[in-house]
């Protein structure tokens, strides 16, 4: 990773963050899964889930982080 002198302090710091709770999880130290607001589950936006705008069954979002984690990828 390159940090040059331009941009913000806190975006740099986020994605040193990032790339080291990857770090961790590629090792097998933590179980880490990525999700966006913008995925989707069983058709609808994880945000609409999240605010309980739409409901998504357990055993669908269960499988959509389990695909997601780190654990799935070992």
């Amino acid at each position: 990773m390159v940090f040059l002198s331009v941009g913000a302090p806190r975006w740099k710091q986020r994605a040193l963050y990032d790339a080291v709770k990857d770090a961790a999880a590629a090792t097998g130290v933590v179980r880490l899964a990525r999700l966006s607001i913008y995925d989707h589950v069983e058709g609808v936006r994880l945000e609409d889930f999240l605010r309980g705008l739409a409901v998504v069954t357990a055993e669908a979002l269960y499988s959509f982080v389990a695909a997601r984690s780190s654990a799935a990828l070992a």
